[in-house]
């Protein structure tokens, strides 16, 4: 499931802006599996960082998340062209740190459920054999 698709990314930021980021054989229009491959490339990074508190694919998906999925795709499509800027950057920047507040805790997903709470520290056991050295099996050597 693509958070984002070719139409939210001619939305966002027009068509022009994205066939300059994606039109690799110079044909005029955006090359589909340029775009794909960065909206790919998009989910994958918004799942592994949101996927550290919610069930990804995110499902409904908020809008947010797609705005910030266009960011990212807009990001790495542009830096293939050097059609990079100082704006989309920023927004790549902004995206990465929105999502990094997502998966600590300090935002939400609009629509999702609430993450479960982690009750008490992680509690951990300890399994071993006896030990075949003790002072009383030595004996008299030590």
């Amino acid at each position: 499931m693509a958070y984002a698709s070719l139409q939210t990314l001619t939305d966002q930021y027009g068509l022009d802006a994205v066939t300059l980021a994606a039109d690799r054989d110079g044909d005029g229009a955006a090359d589909a599996g340029v775009v794909a491959r960065a909206l790919e490339h998009a989910d994958g990074i918004i799942n592994s960082r949101v996927g550290v508190k919610y069930q990804v694919p995110v499902n409904p998906v908020p809008a947010v998340l797609t705005a910030y999925a266009g960011d990212i795709a807009l990001y790495f499509m542009s830096a293939d062209t050097g059609a990079l800027t100082e704006e989309k950057r920023r927004r790549y920047e902004d995206a990465l740190r929105w999502l990094d507040a997502v998966a600590a805790g300090k935002a939400v997903l609009d629509g999702q459920p609430e993450p479960p709470s982690k009750e008490g520290p992680a509690q951990m056991r300890v399994v071993a054999e006896p030990r075949e050295f003790t002072r009383t099996a030595l004996g008299g050597i030590l």
